[in-house]
């Protein structure tokens, strides 16, 4: 094995050259000379948000799972996404550097700067390592530092910062070459089995490599996985040379793989223990959650192809080319379903050169001539070769659309983006054009060793400008006035409210559900999250956590109801994000807020609005499952007859207990072990709001009247009815809501009863639209909301009805209360006689 560093001076000089040449050039290239780092220089509702929030709860608390300041009132837990967990190599630099920068932001964006001094560094060490020269393992280094994916995925903390690929990749060559084969057969013959296995444990090479496969398997996931497949790829190409002949051959890979999979179930076994412990977040109802499930056809998916691999980038230097990479990748995505809209890990102009020359080598036998160049570590360059070749081959096998990655994916679909993997191939056709660049050059006298060096270096300068994109200073100055913005108006808010004061985020949102107002997958509802230090935001919670199902429920809720639960529960105010609300609602929505007399701050720039709560005269705690109260505590004996109670709270018995207790006392605390009867089943909250059939049928009791707006006894179809709904049932009704929605549906009816025309499937809708069904209405406030024990009305236009085919002029039209999908409720309804 070549020694690393010169035993003279360890060329201090070349390696800060390694270190300091990516170091600078990135900050030019990135245009960060006068750039704020505390700024993120991507700024969307992506994955940049979810990415700068895992930093910041890192920082706050010291690991990514539990957020105590996301999904108030309870703690937020993200333990859905293994990614971060899986990455946690990542996690522990930025912890030490979280030693010297106190801000999430700064640290995430430092750390991705750092790295490409650190991929250079451990490209160049893994080039040495493999009998690579320092000049040619320099350019190696400089150039898988600053490869298309890294700048056009800056906002990723762990995938952009892939430090550990090109060290993963040494033992794997070591392995396919034979050099720990070599060691155990070369040792002598009569030694027994405990000293090989001794020879081979304690040799440096096999000591090296099991770091960089544990380090591997703590630095990513994805990365980890398909380390995996290549040291599965090496043994079976070690078996196939004969090895199998001396299983002790076997054993170095052996202990590789089983070194990837104990680190990977290590880092694996909390979120294992998270699911075992709360099978409803995963299974609601028995049933699992369909957006936390990967199917085997996404592997095709997030697969790449020939043409991407090697197509220019869309927004490379020269425009021409630019706009072919970008005419490529449109008829790639004109054949897809799910549209692409980029060649992910483009290989650039050099090693798109490299692989079609590789593939030319393969396929045309009269090129492979045999070398006998001898090395310290391999055999000859010619064996070193053959292992690039191999590499290069399954790699790209398993990366394109219906290769080896999509047949693993139709036993194990957790691994996906097959795209990724092509980060591999670029490293290894850099190491094979190295190789051969010392195979042309080995012999040359000095006068063209220097020409040769000249052109390599114009040759890596070439690449460079090849593959790093024209738009590669991500930094955006609207995205940062309105970060600015953001951070400034938090920053206010911390000044006037108490420590760990929890805020309400309107609208509600979580990143897993399709929302009206963020998509599915946005996680902008958590961004202010990044500007505080001690503030409790409403967003963020575990998709089906007891926590998020409370905060469901409170969308279903008339506002009114929904002001005066977050009150009770200890909310000191609602920010309202106005940026995706629309300027119509917004504008109704603070009329409204104004009616029950609050007050606003407003901040243009950042498009938040926040309002505070008034002091509320009781306070409640829920029990664990957010599902029923467990106590109120009452501040204020003289207010609370006045406040608008929770649904959950029974007014007339409360009433009666209060009514046996002095004026002056304070705090009174209830709670429902002792006082049973004033706290309501907390069944009630999701009975009514169409999330599931009202069964027994007669639960949904009540009583419903029509009335022509005219006042007369009967109807023309020029009139509008007037229904009247009286809610006698334990539960609230919401009218239009969920996959199970509570609507008025229309028979038709002659004199005597007798059925004319069962329901045609027209609905008279709170939403004031026609609906049809099984329709289901978008989230929102716009529809009628009945509390148990209270009344509401609906109009209903009788020019609506269908009477085509009618011709009985006699009729009654018969409205019923109906939820759709479920059942019609006989009992519930009313008659109006028509003229017509």
């Amino acid at each position: 094995m070549t020694t690393l560093f010169n035993s003279k001076n360890k060329d201090f000089f070349l390696i800060s050259l390694v270190v300091i040449i990516p170091l600078v050039l990135a900050i030019y290239v990135l245009n960060l000379t006068e750039w704020d780092l505390s700024v993120p220089l991507i700024y969307r509702n992506s994955d940049d948000i979810w990415q700068l929030v895992l930093t910041k709860v890192l920082n706050d608390t010291g690991w990514v799972l539990t957020n105590p300041f996301l999904g108030a009132p309870d703690v937020a837990s993200w333990h859905h996404n293994a990614a971060a967990q899986t990455s946690a190599l990542h996690s522990f630099i930025m912890l030490g550097l979280s030693l010297f920068i106190d801000d999430a932001v700064k640290i995430q964006q430092v750390y991705y700067l750092l790295n490409f001094s650190l991929i250079s560094l451990t490209s160049f060490v893994a080039c040495r390592l493999l009998d690579i020269n320092k000049f040619p393992a320099f350019c190696v280094g400089l150039l898988f530092s600053f490869t298309t994916f890294r700048i056009n995925e800056m906002l990723y903390a762990f995938l952009s910062n892939y430090f550990m690929i090109p060290l993963a990749i040494v033992p794997i060559v070591w392995i396919m070459s034979g050099v720990f084969s070599r060691m155990v057969t070369s040792e002598n013959q009569t030694s027994s089995n405990l000293i090989r296995i001794k020879v081979l444990l304690t040799s440096k090479q096999f000591i090296l490599g099991l770091l960089f496969i544990v380090l591997m398997a703590f630095s990513d996931g994805y990365y980890a996985f398909f380390t995996l497949l290549l040291l599965g790829f090496a043994t079976l190409v070690r078996i196939l040379s004969g090895d199998w002949k001396s299983p002790l051959s076997l054993l170095a890979p052996l202990f590789y793989i089983v070194a990837i999979f104990v680190v990977s179930l290590a880092l694996i076994w909390p979120l294992h223990v998270y699911k075992e412990s709360h099978r409803d977040e995963f299974f609601p109802n028995g049933v699992q959650d369909t957006s936390m499930v990967k199917h085997a056809f996404e592997a095709e998916v997030y697969s790449t192809t020939l043409k991407m691999l090697m197509a220019p980038i869309p927004k490379h230097h020269i425009e021409s080319l630019g706009a072919f990479g970008k005419w490529v990748v449109e008829t790639s995505d004109g054949a897809r379903a799910f549209k692409n809209g980029r060649n992910l890990v483009p290989l650039g102009t050099l090693a798109s050169c490299v692989f079609v020359i590789a593939i030319m080598y393969l396929c045309v036998p009269s090129l492979r001539r045999k070398v006998d160049f001898k090395r310290n570590t391999f055999e000859s360059i010619q064996q070193l070769n053959s292992v690039f070749l191999s590499l290069i081959l399954f790699i790209f096998l398993s990366s394109i659309l219906g290769g080896i990655g999509t047949l693993i994916a139709l036993i194990f679909p957790d691994i996906r983006a097959y795209d990724r993997f092509p980060l591999f191939l670029i490293f290894v056709l850099y190491v094979c054009a190295a190789n051969a660049y010392m195979n042309i050059t080995d012999k040359l006298s000095a006068k063209y060793t220097l020409i040769s060096t000249l052109g390599l270096g114009l040759i890596a300068i070439f690449a460079l400008y090849d593959q790093i994109p024209r738009d590669a200073a991500k930094g955006d100055l609207v995205a940062k006035e309105i970060f600015l913005s953001e951070r400034k108006f938090v920053k206010e808010l911390e000044v006037s409210l108490p420590s760990k004061a929890m805020i309400y985020q309107y609208p509600y949102s979580q990143y897993l559900r399709q929302s009206k107002y963020y998509g599915w997958g946005s996680f902008s509802h958590v961004r202010l999250y990044l500007h505080s230090k001690n503030l409790r935001w409403s967003n963020g919670a575990a998709k089906n956590s007891a926590v998020e199902n409370w905060h469901i429920r409170l969308t279903q809720l008339p506002l009114l109801d929904m002001l005066n639960e977050l009150q009770a529960v200890g909310f000191r105010g609602m920010v309202i994000d106005n940026a995706v609300l629309s300027e119509s609602e917004y504008s109704q929505l603070k009329k409204m807020l104004k009616s029950y007399g609050m007050t606003f701050i407003e901040d243009a720039k950042s498009k938040l609005t926040f309002t505070k709560f008034k002091d509320s005269a009781f306070f409640i705690e829920y029990d664990k499952n957010f599902k029923q109260i467990d106590r109120i505590v009452i501040t204020n004996l003289a207010l609370i007859r006045e406040s608008k109670l929770p649904i959950l709270i029974n007014e007339l018995e409360l009433n009666k207990f209060l009514d046996g207790q002095p004026e002056n006392k304070s705090n009174v605390v209830i709670t429902r072990i002792e006082q049973p009867q004033i706290f309501l089943n907390g069944n009630v909250l999701t009975k009514g709001i169409g999330e599931s059939p009202i069964l027994p049928l007669t639960d949904m009791s009540g009583e419903v009247s029509c009335e022509v707006s005219t006042g007369k006894s009967y109807a023309k179809l020029s009139d509008t009815v007037i229904l009247t709904f009286k809610n006698n049932s334990t539960f609230d009704w919401k009218f239009d809501s969920g996959s199970f929605p509570i609507r008025v549906g229309i028979h038709l009816k002659d004199f005597d009863n007798k059925l004319i025309r069962w329901d045609d499937g027209l609905r008279v809708s709170a939403n004031n639209l026609d609906v049809k069904p099984n329709e289901v209405i978008s989230e929102g406030r716009e529809t009628l909301y009945i509390r148990s024990g209270s009344s509401g009305q609906l109009k209903f236009p009788l020019s609506k009805l269908n009477l085509n085919g009618i011709e009985n002029k006699s009729l009654f039209a018969d409205f019923r209360l109906v939820q759709d999908g479920h059942a019609w409720f006989e009992h519930l309804g009313c008659k109006i006689q028509l003229d017509i």
